[in-house]
């Protein structure tokens, strides 16, 4: 089970009673809160790693106690309880099963914890305070539990008060009348249903009255308060008693609202029914009469310095000495949201704040900044200083001085930028200009940078120029694009003046020819059209459509030739690709060299690729080198590959080397391949060889193979060696294989040696197999021998030895043998008398020996081909006595015991205990004859085959059947049997039966019985 931890809980517990009385009017109204009589418990469970439980429902069991150690158990109940993400929630205490009263909960508290079953957690967690409480019992509070306090005069009956005083006057005693009389504005009504006096105003009130709360106001002419007093929106209200009451003037004379006596709010009406001005902030603050539905917030500081609006719909939020229109001209609908010297001048204007900022077109905008003008329609400034929009829809973002002079110009920021013509546009920077005549011109930023020619686009960078339309400069210094669609993406210096030439940054780099490219580098040249350079340094580029990726001194001196990089490394024919290295030349058409150095493709080369390496030469039409040194395809070597190495030649069409050293495919050896290794040779058509030293296929080896290893050779068609030393497929061994080993021998078609050494597959073993071993032999056809030593086939047939030591099958046919030393057929020896057999085995195991250092051969156990088999223990078939044991049986046994015995039991007459002999049997120990005529007790010989050790069977299946005579057939018979273990261990009864007369009587008959089951 897991250790669950509970990291924190929240409890909420019933231990306060909460009651309140509210007297209005001398009515008294007490309320309880309905109390719910639970405790809310949470709390957050987790592993012993720290993060939360698997989420699920468990059984969580809480108890209350009354000490902090958890001895004195209040309460306790279980809940199936629903965990989420470690988290719980309970409700402690159910109808069902209630929390403790009051009397058991007076006092502090503690709860436990236990999670499925698991100990309860520790330590104990302090019940705390709660929103509800249980209710107190009668007589449960008694004097010395009242804290200071708690009882007032309100809660007091008059005859347990000694005396009333008002204003620390005695006015009545203990037990005395105390008289109430009403006065001004106050009446008295005494309610005799419920025993109380209500006082409440006479609803007329004269002189001057400070209101409370919940008063209402009507007909006065002042409302007040004292210093300090606050309207509590909850319970303070100014009340008009009646719809279409209103509070306001009723003609032309403005309405003010001051604070301390000065003017904070004014509300005019340039005439009856139209939208009032409203004037906020300084009494200097001017609305034109004649405006309708105008604001000023406020701001002004009075004298000659405050806001004006003349015009109507406007809004000035404040500030001071800020104007939308002038006194002789008015302007509608526009905003000015404050700061100073402000100026809006025409309609629909909008001006956020900021000083000395003026829009005299209509629609603009000026957002803030300082001494901004925006003088034409739809313009803005979002801030700044000294910007000036004169174009209809130009646009200035920012900045200092700043200057946009066409339609739809945009200056960003920065400063001392120019926009002159038609939507051009500066991101920001310093000084940058897009002149006239270069309308949709762009410049993102940068310093002095100019764009002359339309739609030419600068990124940033310095003193960067574009004169060609469509024309690009990304950034850099001093780049120069003079040519239509040309691009310089950066650097310094560089110069493309051809049509969409194209630079991507470096230095000094020179694009003057129709479409060329250079990515980057120093000092590159393309001189002709769609010629390409990535980058470097003294690149040149002097064929159409070539291309050099980078590197030093690379030269391309014919159409669609490539140069990855390196250096010195020269093209000089078409199509021509040199990856990298150095000084590598190509001077056929298409040929291609990956890297490296001195690498060549000659003239004849053509298609030929060399992949890297040093000083390989190739010479033949669409031959390849991948790699190595000093590695040759000589000019017959059409489609010929040397994949690397050192020094190896190919002289023949479509021949491979993979690589090594000093590897040959000589001739007119067409298709043959050698994959590596040291010194290896092939002179003839499609022969193979993998690896290795010194391996061979010679002149008479077509289609031969050899897989490695040294000194191996095959000089017949489609001999294969797959590895090992001096291995040999020679002469009549067509189709031969030596898997592996040494010395091994193959001279016979389809002979087959796995490996091993010194084994043979001779004249005679067509089809002949040796797995692998030391010193095996077949000489007879289909002959396998699957390995061991000295094992031999020969005149045999389809003999078989899967392995062993000193085997023969020899003068048969389709003979298998095991073991060791075996008898093979011809010197069979001494067999048990019962066995007799005559016909010649198919089957034998050697159970041999070596005795005065000559092979004993002798078998163990054989099966012939008429189906019979033999078990020797002892005088085996060769004669010998080394291993004594039981006589030879007839049968087997099976590994897991599951047959136990059987035998063919012929019909015996003789009294009880006579000895019955069976025909043949498995695992019997004796079969006797019982005192009934048909009765037969047999007994099983049951032992553990590993053990040797006697076993008794508990449970058995036994199956007996009458045997039909063919000389006189049972009319009817039957058979019975007990079960196992009824005549004693491993022993049981069989009776048999034959009909006499009508009835069946019991009969000696023949029968034959199986025994199967498990100790």
């Amino acid at each position: 089970m897991k250790r669950l931890s509970l990291i924190s809980t929240t409890l909420l517990g019933v231990l306060i009673m909460f009651a309140f009385t509210m007297t209005s009017y001398g009515q008294t109204v007490e309320s309880t809160i309905d109390i719910p009589g639970t405790i809310s418990y949470q709390g957050l469970l987790t592993s012993p790693n720290g993060g939360a439980i698997d989420d699920g429902t468990y059984n969580i069991t809480v108890t209350i106690y009354a000490d902090e150690k958890g001895e004195e158990a209040l309460w306790q109940q279980t809940y199936p309880t629903l965990v989420a993400g470690g988290l719980f929630n309970i409700y402690l205490g159910t109808p069902e099963h209630p929390l403790p009263g009051p009397d058991a909960m007076n006092r502090p508290l503690w709860v436990g914890t236990q999670v499925a079953g698991s100990a309860e957690l520790r330590p104990l967690t302090p019940l705390t305070s709660s929103p509800y409480a249980l209710n107190v019992s009668d007589k449960a509070i008694t004097a010395r539990k009242l804290a200071e306090g708690a009882v007032t005069a309100d809660k007091v009956d008059m005859n347990y008060v000694s005396e009333v005083r008002v204003d620390g006057k005695r006015v009545t005693g203990k037990g005395s009348v105390l008289n109430l009389e009403s006065g001004k504005d106050i009446s008295l009504n005494y309610d005799a249903v419920t025993g109380s006096v209500k006082i409440e105003s006479a609803h007329t009130a004269t002189g001057t009255h400070k209101g409370e709360d919940g008063a209402s106001l009507q007909g006065l002419n002042d409302a007040w308060g004292g210093q300090g007093d606050q309207l509590d929106p909850g319970t303070h209200n100014l009340v008009l008693p009646a719809a279409g009451d209103w509070l306001g003037t009723s003609n032309n004379v403005i309405m003010e609202i001051k604070t301390w006596g000065t003017t904070a709010m004014r509300y005019q009406t340039s005439a009856a029914g139209v939208t009032p001005n409203v004037i906020g902030g300084n009494i200097a603050n001017v609305v034109v009469a004649t405006s309708v539905g105008s604001v000023i917030d406020g701001g002004g500081s009075g004298g000659f310095v405050f806001n004006f609006i003349n015009g109507d719909y406007d809004a000035l939020g404040g500030g001071d000495n800020n104007a939308i229109g002038t006194a002789a001209n008015a302007y509608n609908y526009s905003t000015l949201g404050g700061g100073q010297g402000n100026s809006i001048q025409n309609n629909w204007a909008t001006l956020a704040g900021g000083a000395v900022n003026t829009v005299s077109g209509a629609y603009g905008t000026v957002s803030g900044g300082q001494s901004n003008s925006v003088t034409t329609t739809h313009g803005t400034v979002g801030g700044g200083l000294i910007n000036v929009v004169n174009a209809n829809y130009g646009t200035i973002g920012g900045g200092d001085h700043n200057l946009v002079t066409a339609l739809a110009g945009t200056i960003g920021g920065g400063e001392d930028h120019e926009v002159n013509d038609i939507y051009g546009t500066v991101g920001g920077g310093f000084a940058n200009i897009i002149a006239a005549g270069a309308p949709y011109g762009t410049i993102a930023g940068g310093t002095m940078n100019t764009v002359n020619n339309q739609n030419g686009t600068i990124g940033g960078g310095n003193t960067n120029t574009v004169s060609g339309d469509f024309g690009t400069v990304s950034g850099g210094g001093t780049n120069t694009v003079t040519a239509p669609e040309g691009v310089v993406a950066g650097g310094t210096a560089n110069n493309v003046s051809a049509a969409q030439g194209s630079i991507g940054g470096g230095t000094a780099n020179t694009v003057t020819a129709a479409q060329g490219t250079i990515g980057g580098g120093s000092g590159n040249n393309v001189n002709l059209p769609q010629g390409t350079i990535g980058g470097g340094a003294g690149n040149n580029i002097n064929g159409p459509l070539g291309t050099v990726g980078g590197g030093f001194n690379n030269h391309v001196n014919q159409q669609l030739g490539t140069i990855g990089g390196g250096q010195d490394n020269l093209i000089n024919n078409m199509y021509g690709s040199v990856l990298g290295g150095q000084n590598n030349h190509i001077n056929a058409d298409y040929g291609s060299i990956g890297g490296g150095h001195d690498n060549i493709i000659h003239p004849m080369g053509v298609s030929g690729t060399i992949g890297g390496g040093q000083i390989n030469m190739l010479d033949g039409d669409h031959a390849t080198i991948g790699g190595g040194m000093g590695n040759n395809i000589m000019p017959l070597g059409l489609f010929a590959t040397i994949g690397g190495g050192i020094g190896n030649m190919v002289d023949g069409d479509r021949a491979t080397i993979g690589g090594g050293e000093a590897n040959n495919i000589v001739g007119p050896s067409s298709f043959s391949t050698i994959g590596g290794g040291q010194a290896n040779l092939i002179d003839v058509q499609h022969g193979t060889i993998a690896g290795g030293e010194g391996n061979n296929v010679m002149a008479g080896g077509m289609y031969g193979s050899i897989g490695g290893g040294q000194v191996n050779h095959v000089d017949v068609q489609h001999g294969t060696i797959g590895g090992g030393e001096a291995n040999n497929v020679i002469a009549a061994g067509m189709h031969g294989t030596i898997g592996g080993g040494q010395a091994n021998l193959v001279d016979v078609q389809h002979g087959t040696v796995g490996g091993g050494e010194v084994n043979n597959v001779i004249a005679g073993a067509f089809h002949g197999t040796i797995g692998g071993g030391q010193a095996n032999l077949v000489d007879a056809q289909h002959g396998t021998v699957g390995g061991g030593e000295a094992n031999a086939i020969t005149a045999a047939p389809y003999g078989t030895i899967p392995g062993g030591d000193n085997l023969n099958v020899a003068n048969s046919y389709a003979q298998t043998a095991v073991g060791f030393f075996n008898a093979p057929r011809g010197a069979v020896g001494i067999r048990p008398a019962p066995v007799a057999l005559t016909d010649d085995p198919l089957f034998m195991v050697g159970n041999g020996d070596w005795a005065g250092g000559v092979p004993v051969r002798t078998n163990a156990f054989e099966v012939s081909y008429n189906g019979h088999s033999v078990i020797y223990d002892v005088n085996g078939s060769g004669g010998a006595t080394v291993f004594p044991g039981r006589p030879a049986i007839k049968g087997a046994t099976y590994v897991d015991n599951v047959i136990y015995g059987w035998a063919d039991v012929p019909a015996t007459a003789g009294g009880a205990g006579t000895v019955v002999v069976p025909n043949d049997d498995f695992g019997v120990a004796t079969i006797v004859k019982g005192a009934a005529v048909g009765e037969y007790i047999v007994t099983l010989n049951v032992t553990d085959p590993v053990t040797g050790l006697p076993v008794t069977l508990l449970n058995a299946s036994i199956t007996a059947t009458l045997v039909d005579d063919p000389v006189g057939s049972v009319t009817c018979g039957s058979i019975t049997t007990t079960r196992i273990g009824t005549f004693g261990a491993n022993s049981f009864k069989i009776q048999t039966f034959n009909l006499s007369g009508g009835s069946c009587l019991n009969d000696e008959l023949p029968f034959m019985f199986k025994v199967t089951g498990r100790p």
